[in-house]
């Protein structure tokens, strides 16, 4: 398999109002300049929670906002 260059977040940076979920928009850039869709599950999140669980990412790539102040990363 051929190695993953960078990843692109299709349409930038989203918001989700708190209650609900949408899919992650993001691809990964391959070295022919292609874009794949990543496997959601074999992605590593980060989601701060200082004392409070903001989001959730399930293994398809849907993050469900549970408050109303939303994590500034998710991905890393």
């Amino acid at each position: 398999s051929a190695s993953v260059q960078g990843m692109a977040v299709v349409g930038g940076g989203f918001t989700i109002a708190s209650g609900n979920s949408a899919v992650l928009p993001v691809k990964w850039v391959m070295p022919d300049g292609s874009l794949q869709q990543p496997v959601y599950n074999e992605m590593t999140y980060s989601i701060p929670t200082q004392g409070q669980t903001y989001a959730t990412v399930d293994s398809n790539g849907l993050v469900t906002a549970l408050s109303a102040v939303a994590p500034r990363s998710l991905l890393r």
